[in-house]
């Protein structure tokens, strides 16, 4: 553990759970709505706190972090392991509803949805790896800030 490296080190470990949790579907379906309890969870806290707190980031924070972690990761796969059968598609293939709510999103009158209309196509981008690693950028980059900014 290098706490120098800690975005890294974070970053691998969301893409490790992950990768466990699409090996064993029902464990994210199984996490959600529960309170993690059980060794792994003080396995995780502890490496969460050694790992965090030696660069200064505040033990609220850490402990914040960790859960929320657990919560985007276990939702992220959950959703994974429903697939596109969870679609209600009327009886088309994925690939052509999707492009149908596409179609129909830049339909939207331009003046009272120009942003929709423009964004259609990467609001149903279907690059889930790059939609899974924003969301963990997005959890390291204000806990980041907020450790050098003091907040």
């Amino acid at each position: 553990m290098a706490p120098s490296r800690w975005q890294e080190q974070l970053g691998a470990l969301a893409i490790q759970m992950r990768a466990i949790l699409n090996r064993h579907r029902d464990v994210a379906r199984i996490s959600l709505g529960r309170a993690p309890t059980g060794p792994t969870v003080a396995v995780f806290t502890e490496w969460m706190f050694t790992l965090l707190e030696p660069v200064g980031i505040p033990d609220k924070v850490i402990a914040y972090l960790g859960d929320f972690f657990g919560l985007y990761v276990g939702a992220f796969t959950f959703e994974e392991s429903l697939g596109a059968g969870s679609l209600d598609t009327h009886g088309m293939p994925p690939e052509q509803f999707l492009e149908m709510i596409k179609g129909y999103m830049r339909s939207l009158p331009e003046d009272q949805f120009p942003y929709t209309r423009q964004a259609a196509d990467l609001i149903f981008a279907s690059d889930r790896d790059d939609r899974y690693l924003f969301g963990i950028d997005l959890m390291i980059l204000p806990v980041d800030l907020q450790c050098h900014h003091g907040l």
